[in-house]
């Protein structure tokens, strides 16, 4: 028997789907930001489906989304300026939650980048590559390469030069494949043991083609598995 994966753009109607499949594969000890809750990362998830400045590609499996990735122009912070009335929904439930160590290194994040973007600092040139998840059920299967290729070729079409991105450094899987797809590690500090990710994309094409609907459907009719 034969698994066909298809991949596509994620749509507002996929967003239940993406969020049920983010609690399923990130893990709160290690992905903070589940303790925003299910009301803000559904929020982020419409808004990565919808935004002019952000997109999402995910793969199904017999008509079960196993796969995604979220991209948004400038940087990890996007989402959360974005969403910042989302956000203030989960602080108000988790009055706690804005003390945690990690909230705070976030908050200040957001203030510096907002602060950057204010004094023309911050030319928005980059994507900055956050949610990659694929099904336990579905790995080992290349489409956690597929979903990363994808979105190299979205930002090139979108003439960004930088796709930017994370993993933790005891995700070796996760670093060996960005390493194989051409993305280097950034220079300076990892803070929570958060190794930043860099890869210079090329406008112009070559590899980094834009995927259209038709070159989607190619990938996808040849990734299959026994």
């Amino acid at each position: 028997m034969r698994e066909q994966f298809q991949i596509r753009r994620g749509t507002p109607q996929d967003v239940d789907e993406l969020v049920q499949l983010h609690f399923r594969v990130f893990d709160a000890r290690s992905h903070y930001l589940l303790l925003l809750g299910r009301p803000f990362l559904f929020q982020a998830y419409c808004w990565y489906c919808s935004a002019p400045t952000a997109f999402t590609f995910i793969v199904e499996a017999e008509n079960k989304i196993v796969g995604c990735a979220t991209v948004s122009e400038d940087s990890y912070t996007a989402v959360f300026t974005h969403n910042w009335l989302a956000l203030l929904g989960a602080f108000c439930r988790r009055p706690s939650m804005i003390m945690h160590p990690i909230v705070v290194c976030r908050l200040r994040e957001i203030f510096v980048s907002r602060r950057q973007k204010s004094l023309g600092k911050t030319p928005h040139t980059s994507g900055y590559l956050a949610y990659l998840a694929v099904d336990r059920s579905a790995r080992l299967n290349g489409l956690g390469k597929l979903l990363i290729e994808a979105c190299i070729s979205e930002s090139s079409a979108r003439n960004w030069t930088r796709l930017l991105t994370g993993a933790h450094s005891n995700n070796t899987v996760a670093l060996s494949l960005y390493s194989r797809l051409g993305f280097v590690r950034a220079q300076g500090p990892n803070p929570r043991g958060l190794v930043k990710l860099y890869m210079q994309v090329s406008p112009t094409g070559g590899r980094n083609t834009s995927l259209d609907p038709h070159s989607l459907n190619q990938i996808s009719t040849h990734l299959s598995t026994p």
